[in-house]
């Protein structure tokens, strides 16, 4: 049955958004007497859960909850903002559109921010629903965030929809919940990470992921694009 929803994650895949995350990270870990991020471990930190990222560098118990909170204090006054929209990302979302594809956002962060991003990026025109976790933790992993996506758009046959996103929990996610999945090689996943996951598209560019999402829809000819 061909795809009608297109699901997006946000960081990493639609928008650069490590600058203001690291600060904001890098101060709450120092607020912790914790040393800041190497690149690595930077480029591991965004787009998991937050608490899994923190988790990841050995934080527990009562330190993970203060430098958690430390950290959405910090990423809400001077982080949310600081990103750039991905080159090509644009022209993606208007040729998906054109298409008659209903696009959404399915992402790890905090469903406010996310809308946030997306109207001082100029981009949330393009989605018909924005997703993401909540601050009372009913959706803790990528999965319960795509199953709230699915709900948000009135979604019944979960066979109708592609998850795009840059990090293994994006793949994992959707074979959870029984959709698609098409993994972009411009964010921060490590080489290999998502192939490991399962990923068998993977767009190199936003102009190939095109060719790939329409192909997928069956509103195109085949088109091999990697």
């Amino acid at each position: 049955m061909p795809v009608d929803v297109v699901l997006f994650d946000l960081d990493g895949t639609l928008v650069d958004s490590a600058a203001g995350i690291a600060r904001a990270a890098e101060r709450a870990l120092a607020r912790a007497g914790r040393p800041p991020l190497t690149p690595e471990q930077l480029r591991a930190f965004v787009g998991p859960p937050l608490r899994e990222s923190f988790a990841e560098l050995g934080i527990d118990g009562d330190e993970l909850d203060t430098v958690v909170d430390a950290y959405r204090e910090h990423y809400l006054k001077d982080g949310i903002l600081d990103f750039a929209v991905y080159p090509g990302v644009v022209a993606l979302l208007d040729a998906l559109g054109a298409a008659g594809l209903r696009l959404g956002v399915a992402t790890s962060k905090r469903t406010t921010s996310a809308r946030r991003v997306l109207a001082h990026a100029g981009l949330d025109g393009h989605f018909a629903a924005v997703e993401g976790t909540e601050p009372d933790d009913s959706r803790p992993d990528k999965a319960a965030v795509i199953s709230g996506a699915l709900v948000a758009l009135g979604v019944e046959q979960p066979d109708r929809v592609l998850m795009v996103g840059d990090r293994r929990h994006d793949a994992l996610g959707a074979r959870a919940v029984a959709i698609g999945f098409i993994g972009v090689a411009w964010g921060f996943g490590a080489p290999g990470e998502l192939a490991d996951a399962g990923a068998t598209r993977i767009a190199t560019t936003p102009e190939a992921l095109v060719g790939l999402v329409l192909e997928a829809t069956d509103r195109s000819p085949r088109i091999s694009a990697t």
